[in-house]
């Protein structure tokens, strides 16, 4: 069984078991899961390895793979999605990216998710971002 035969909902599941209860890893799963977009292209599932095949129980994301493709132009997204993608790695790796450069393109609904997987990241699971317009 590979990522890609799997349901987005299962595959989440599987993500979150595998985050083997760090908050760092947690927060990226997070905001990814939250965001949508990576987890429903196959071309990013490609970096999702599931673990203790043929029955998985957890799965984990290569992100710095993910982002080096990125990078690289291999996996096509809009400006948002990419920077969802390089928030998400340099919570979970020591990939770096400017905070100003990726929240510009943010909308607010990514914002919240962005800010609250930067609290998860620090311990701060149930903290909730609410954004005053």
């Amino acid at each position: 069984m590979t990522a890609e035969n799997l349901d987005t909902d299962e595959l989440i599941a599987l993500l979150h078991l595998g985050t083997d209860e760090l908050f760092y890893i947690e927060a990226a799963v997070r905001l990814v899961e939250r965001h949508r977009y990576w987890l429903e292209q196959p071309t990013f599932r490609r970096f999702i390895e599931l673990f203790d095949n043929p029955y998985p129980r957890s799965a984990g994301i290569w992100w710095k793979d993910a982002v080096a493709a990125l990078d690289r132009g291999e996996l096509e997204c809009d400006q948002e999605a990419a920077n969802v993608l390089r928030i998400a790695a340099s919570i979970a790796t020591f990939y770096q990216v400017s905070f100003r450069d990726v929240m510009e393109s943010l909308s607010p609904e990514t914002m919240k998710h962005a800010a609250e997987a930067l609290m998860c990241a620090g311990g701060y699971t149930e903290s909730v971002a609410t954004p005053k317009f």
